[in-house]
């Protein structure tokens, strides 16, 4: 299996830790963040294969 940098950016705490935790369960490189400036953040300092994006964030909108 490949291993994959991802990101998940999603404001509900339950969503994004369950998340993280079956993707990182696989073998997977995931940070979470819990808003859209956050998120971006974390993007631009680690160059992530994947992001997985709520698109109805509270401070940014997907």
């Amino acid at each position: 299996m490949n291993v994959a940098s991802l990101i998940i950016i999603e404001d509900d705490v339950r969503i994004r830790q369950t998340l993280a935790a079956r993707l990182a369960e696989r073998g997977h490189d995931v940070r979470a963040a819990g808003s859209g400036v956050a998120g971006l953040e974390l993007a631009v300092s680690g160059n992530p294969d994947a992001v997985i994006l709520d698109l109805g964030l509270p401070d940014i909108d997907g």
